[in-house]
């Protein structure tokens, strides 16, 4: 198991489970270059895992991308309430949030995984419906990568793209992060569904599928920023 500060999973339990929390408290405020405020991030709690609109969205957004993603399967609106119940709700070093626009719609997903006490991974970051505010998705990464420096303490966060996944990895660039290892994956083929495993680093992929390393300094980030 990750080694985890006891102040960081109290942080993420809070975020999931508590019915005390103000919005201010809970929601990670988007705000633009200009300081507008552009939109919110919002924890998926205990709460939201029960919500129709929630579930259909992410099932949805899953299904659209699934070449993305390292397991691949047919998606269900079951299927997403389970791994929100069994996985990521009782998992302390896991948290998914939700990306809102200023109009409170619900437009895509990002979160950390793998958090220990000093590093944690971007992941699923799902880019769900396109927005006028054409750098709101960034913007919401930068709000997220500073709330983990800030909130968890985080000093290094790294992610893992598929090299042909040009949205995401143009994404991971802009706000900073740097390509590290290609990691080649070799592709198995279960009864439901396709994973694509870790090859040794250096070797070539025998399916010519590739996943990009990218990783980031927090505090290097963010140094001279209020």
């Amino acid at each position: 198991m990750n080694s985890r500060n006891t102040f960081q999973k109290e942080v993420i339990r809070k975020l999931k489970f508590s019915k005390s929390l103000s919005p201010l408290e809970k929601n990670i405020i988007i705000f633009n270059e200009n300081n507008n405020y552009i939109g919110r991030l919002k924890p998926l709690d205990a709460g939201l895992s029960k919500n129709n609109e929630v579930i259909y969205k992410l099932t949805e957004w899953r299904s659209r991308f699934m070449r993305h993603f390292l397991t691949q399967f047919t998606t269900t609106e079951e299927g997403t309430r389970n791994w929100l119940e069994r996985v990521l709700l009782p998992n302390d070093d896991i948290i998914l949030f939700l990306v809102y626009n200023e109009g409170d719609n619900l437009i895509g997903q990002i979160g950390f995984n793998q958090i220990n006490e000093n590093s944690a991974a971007i992941n699923n970051l799902i880019q769900g419906e396109i927005h006028e505010e054409s750098q709101l998705y960034y913007y919401a990464e930068k709000a997220l990568l500073k709330w983990g420096l800030n909130t968890l303490k985080l000093k290094n966060v790294y992610g893992f793209v598929l090299v042909d996944n040009f949205m995401n990895d143009e994404l991971s660039m802009s706000v900073g992060l740097k390509m590290s290892d290609n990691v080649p994956l070799n592709k198995s083929l279960l009864v439901n569904e396709l994973r694509l495993l870790f090859g040794e680093s250096g070797r070539n992929s025998s399916d010519s599928v590739y996943l990009q390393k990218v990783e980031l300094n927090l505090d290097e980030m963010f140094s001279g920023v209020g």
